[in-house]
């Protein structure tokens, strides 16, 4: 991550995701923000159902699929 500027984490094939998996999440968040690195998400329906329960404030950065994902 010391090279990195920018981060996009592709979850679309996602088909489940726990709360373990949200708890990770949120450690790149922390882990991005502290080194400077700006990130998105392009989250499957399942990870976008886990963010409404888990994070409804919408704190993570979250993008549509696709090549050129930006954040929303």
């Amino acid at each position: 991550i010391q090279h990195c500027r920018w981060l996009t984490l592709d979850l679309s094939g996602l088909k489940f995701i726990g709360t373990a998996g949200f708890s990770a999440l949120h450690r790149i968040n922390v882990v991005c923000s502290g080194a400077g690195v700006r990130w998105t998400m392009a989250p499957s329906p399942a990870v976008s159902r886990l963010l409404r329960i888990c994070d409804p404030d919408g704190v993570l950065p979250v993008t549509e699929p696709g090549p050129s994902a930006q954040p929303r």
